[in-house]
């Protein structure tokens, strides 16, 4: 799911290689811009991801 909520499926046989990173996609100090409703809004978004 992309920053706009569209979904892109990929079948297993078109993925040439995939790793884990060490490191967190998010960008470092994202949060201190953002206001205390968006950041709660950002953290329940990102808890969702896990429900699905």
């Amino acid at each position: 799911r992309d920053i706009t909520g569209n979904v892109t499926n990929l079948k297993v046989d078109e993925i040439k290689s995939r790793q884990q990173l060490n490191i967190s996609m998010m960008p470092a100090g994202l949060a201190g811009g953002l206001t205390v409703d968006e950041f709660r809004a950002l953290i329940e978004y990102l808890g969702s991801l896990k429900e699905q």
